[in-house]
């Protein structure tokens, strides 16, 4: 009812990649975590092409390892979602939260824009886990790297996007 836009499960936000090509290493996925923002340094890597400094990716194939990759959204306005009619207030309100999370090898923290958390060892994100110390930790480095604040989200698609494409996104989860 709700769809895949309103998580940030591993089935939503990790999302598959396939290079293949000459000169692409044939060796297998790479095991630490990977970000979206890596994707420009692995092609200026695999192309030869200097990476532009302003660029905070690594290489798939660079001898550096993330430890942990970041995932976010902002608080949305759920009242003229096409959700609204079928869920009542209290169960759509929680759609509407933003939230930010930080996923390492072994765990996953979630931190709400109503101050709630959320910690889960993985793979299993059925059962939320408690450790304070490791809270904290993944709290400060969400707040270090992607700040305190949550923003809202503003209207994504523009007024020239065709209705039609607008209902499949909404229909999709992504408006």
């Amino acid at each position: 009812l709700l769809y895949h836009g309103d998580f940030l499960y591993d089935e939503v936000i990790k999302v598959p990649l396939m290079i293949t090509g000459p000169g692409v290493p044939t060796e297998p996925t790479p095991s630490h975590p990977v970000s979206l923002v890596d994707v420009f340094d692995t092609l200026c890597d695999l192309t030869g092409i200097p990476t532009p400094d302003s660029v905070t990716g690594q290489s798939l194939f660079g001898p550096h390892e993330r430890t942990h990759v970041f995932s976010e959204y902002g608080i949305r306005d759920m009242s003229k979602s096409k959700k609204r009619p079928a869920v009542s207030k209290e169960q759509l309100e929680p759609y509407g939260l933003g939230l930010k999370c930080i996923r390492t090898n072994d765990h996953k923290f979630v931190l709400r824009s109503d101050g709630e958390t959320e910690l889960y060892a993985l793979p299993d994100e059925e059962t939320s886990i408690n450790d304070d110390a490791l809270t904290s930790d993944l709290r400060a480095t969400i707040e270090r790297e992607l700040g305190s604040d949550f923003t809202h989200c503003s209207e994504p698609i523009s007024e020239v996007t065709s209705p039609d494409i607008r209902d499949n996104l909404e229909d999709l989860g992504y408006l």
